[in-house]
């Protein structure tokens, strides 16, 4: 069954911050979790067998660690908005979003431009809490809110994304 698809791609600060997670590169993630428990455990052993010195240094850098990953979460964030700011001289930028046989077209009512996306461009589909999050090879990203797509059901949606985005090499769903 084919559908009409049009739904709202917003981008904004809380958009961002909702996503945050996922606009970094994938292995940063579990990269920082390595690594705060290799440091923790090394601070663990220290603290049994050797110097209480050594245990909190560890513990240290653990700590350090994570306030680096929580960091660079923002950085990326406030990256977006700059480029947001830079090219559309505003913090939230709405467009409209139409699903084609082969593209997706992206359209701002304030600039009047109209841009395509074909289908195999896209990498990563993401789901999070009100949006799904699509990310393109460029770097690009679209976000679109759930509360737009009411002329569809959620399952028929998701079935529509992995059908037409064959390319993507994640595609994840909350259950």
């Amino acid at each position: 069954m084919e559908y009409s698809i049009e739904a709202v791609g917003v981008s904004n600060k809380e958009t961002l911050m909702e996503t945050r997670k996922y606009l970094l590169p994938g292995y940063v993630r579990p990269l920082t979790t390595v690594v705060c428990i290799v440091f923790l455990c090394q601070a663990i052993y220290e603290l049994i067998h050797a110097s209480p010195f050594m245990s909190f240094f560890f513990l240290f850098l653990a700590i350090i660690v994570n306030i680096i990953y929580r960091y660079s979460l923002i950085s990326v964030v406030n990256r977006h908005m700059q480029i947001i700011k830079g090219y559309m001289h505003t913090e939230d930028m709405i467009y409209q979003l139409r699903f084609g046989e082969d593209h997706l077209y992206l359209s701002n009512s304030t600039t009047s431009k109209c841009t395509q996306i074909p289908y195999s461009n896209f990498t990563e589909i993401i789901e999070s809490k009100n949006l799904y999050l699509l990310k393109t090879r460029s770097g690009k990203h679209v976000f679109i809110t759930k509360d737009s797509l009411k002329n569809i059901l959620a399952d028929d949606w998701k079935n529509f994304l992995r059908k037409k985005c064959t390319t993507a090499k994640c595609i994840k769903f909350r259950k």
